[in-house]
């Protein structure tokens, strides 16, 4: 989670250089008028009524009073504190939409993995009993997949220290909280296996998996409001149309009181110990499996304790390090045993009786997702 205040890859927000805040007298005012301009005005208006009045053929109608009307509101009144009334406004939302956030409460158990779906059964045997060799366009589709998951080199993730408070401006820590929610929401989809379209992951706009999260009952819904409130805020600082310095640190506060409250979901994460397993038929670890190589995952709760290890045949290729999704390929799967040498004892151990194909994608690096936990390295061991 690195300090930068830019949103990173948001399709949702992209927009030009967001302005500073101001704080002119008429904060926000979206017509700030000077003495000098208001008369200015007032004098044109004024003096195109009375053409309109002196010459005959124009008679007195809404074009007349309207201008009379004009010179009158900018002499008199105060545009900035017509504007002001709409700033209020919209502190007053920000501060409902804090009460909301305020009194979520995080649910008491934490999201999971769901288990790994089980294969359809084998087909049976056939008359005659000696099974018939596979037919060549299941080979040749295995081939490929092997093919274009092959790993020359494991890469480990690396590890560095990284600055994880939010920015002290205002604006800049607007930006960075909203990318951080995006993000939240985004773990907590893939790690309890929600995600169900394998977009990128600039893809996944913050109200998309937030309405996915709140059908599953993963977040709540007096949450989702708020959430739409620091969206829409974040956009329009973006695009310039939040500059008021109150609304702006109003908005950030609430983006952080939100964030705060996602990130109170206890989860479970999924984390890449050997990215390139080698597998066997046989317990005594002397046939190799032709068919697929395999990956070994740590299920790991909140504080980093190890819940499960688990070894399934691979769809795409890992690096031992990183945080992954909870995905599968139901179509590809396998019915055979298959075995592996345990990294540390070197002793069989069984990966599967039956399987589908892991697809879990690997989160972004710099979601930095290993400074959560006590260690960076926890689960690697």
């Amino acid at each position: 989670m690195g300090s930068s205040g830019r949103a990173v890859g948001d399709p949702t927000s992209d927009g030009p250089e967001p302005p500073k805040p101001t704080d002119s007298p008429g904060e926000g005012s979206v017509v700030p008028l000077t003495k000098a301009v208001k008369i200015g005005v007032a004098g044109i208006s004024v003096a195109l009524a009375g053409l309109h009045f002196v010459l005959p053929a124009l008679p007195i109608d809404a074009t007349f009073l309207g201008l009379l009307a004009l010179a009158v509101l900018v002499l008199v009144a105060d545009v900035e504190s017509i504007e002001a009334l709409g700033i209020r406004g919209r502190l007053k939302q920000i501060a409902k939409a804090g009460k909301a956030v305020a009194a979520v409460t995080a649910p008491a158990m934490p999201i999971a993995p769901p288990p790994p779906p089980e294969p359809p059964a084998a087909p049976g045997p056939v008359s005659p009993p000696a099974p018939a060799p596979p037919p060549p366009a299941p080979r040749a589709i295995v081939a490929e997949a092997r093919e274009a998951i092959t790993v020359s080199e494991e890469a480990r993730a690396e590890v560095h220290p990284v600055a994880l408070t939010p920015p002290v401006e205002p604006g800049e820590r607007l930006l960075w909280a909203a990318e951080q929610i995006r993000v939240e929401l985004i773990v907590l989809a893939g790690n309890g296996g929600y995600l169900r379209d394998r977009r990128p992951w600039t893809g996944y706009h913050s109200m998309l998996v937030a309405g996915l999260l709140t059908t599953n009952q993963v977040i709540s819904p007096e949450l989702f409001g708020p959430l739409g409130t620091v969206v829409t805020a974040r956009n329009d600082f973006a695009h310039g149309q939040l500059r008021t310095s109150r609304l702006v640190e109003s908005s950030a506060t609430l983006a952080l009181e939100v964030l705060t409250k996602l990130r109170e979901i206890k989860r479970n994460y999924i984390r890449v110990r050997l990215g390139d397993v080698d597998l066997y038929t046989d317990q005594l670890l002397t046939t190799v499996v032709q068919e697929t190589r395999g990956v070994m995952l740590v299920e790991l709760d909140g504080e980093g304790a190890i819940l499960n290890t688990h070894v399934f045949p691979r769809g795409e290729a890992y690096a031992r390090g990183f945080f992954v999704s909870w995905e599968w390929n139901g179509a590809r799967t396998f019915h055979q045993e298959a075995w592996y040498a345990d990294p540390k004892t070197g002793r069989a151990k069984m990966a599967w009786s039956s399987a589908a194909t892991f697809i879990g994608r690997q989160y972004p690096r710099q979601w930095e997702l290993e400074y959560r936990f006590p260690r960076p390295d926890v689960g690697l061991e």
